[in-house]
């Protein structure tokens, strides 16, 4: 009976549910916010692990605590705050929207906010991809998948925000058509 229970728990603790909650507090291990709707997270434990997805929705702020290797995913979904990084590991911002300001103030130069994506300005200016700003001031630009930001940036310790460059790729069915234009085209002249 024990071992029906264990193969239970294994098959249905990776599986996205739809919860709504006020603020959860992650202190350990993976875990991926699909169709949840949360007022604030907290991730404080060592090595845990917090990704946000699809349509998983936080109303308030995002925080990694401080002197914490636990880090924070965004590849799609919302954050209606502020994302505040505090911890050793690295945040990684590669789509979803965000409400408020993105700010890190680890003393540590590891917990470094990477956003990925492309056309980013800081203050109307355009910057350099690849290495570590710590310029605070307001950043637009496009996300790898296609999101917009336009945000406050702000720092107060030794980390920063690296900005990674993305291009587009056309898929090789989206070549193949542009090619076979080509040729119709050249052939009609």
């Amino acid at each position: 009976m024990k071992n029906i229970y264990y193969l239970l728990f294994v098959l249905f603790a990776f599986i996205p549910v739809s919860i709504s909650q006020a603020s959860v507090d992650y202190t350990a291990g993976y875990t991926e916010i699909d169709s949840a709707i949360l007022d604030s997270i907290v991730i404080s434990g060592m090595g845990t692990t917090v990704k946000l997805v699809d349509s998983g929705s936080v109303s308030g702020d995002v925080r990694v605590e401080l002197g914490n290797y636990a880090s924070f995913f965004m590849t799609g979904g919302s954050v209606g705050g502020n994302i505040e990084a505090l911890g050793a590991l690295p945040m990684i911002i590669k789509g979803g929207t965000i409400g408020g300001n993105i700010s890190a103030g680890s003393p540590s130069d590891l917990g470094d906010i990477y956003i990925h994506g492309n056309n980013f300005k800081i203050n109307g200016q355009p910057v350099a991809y690849g290495t570590t700003i710590k310029q605070n001031g307001q950043l637009t630009g496009t996300l790898e998948n296609g999101d917009a930001i336009n945000t406050q940036l702000s720092f107060t310790g030794s980390n920063g925000v690296v900005l990674v460059e993305v291009t587009q790729v056309p898929e090789p069915a989206s070549l193949v058509l542009l090619t076979l234009g080509a040729i119709c085209f050249r052939r009609k002249k």
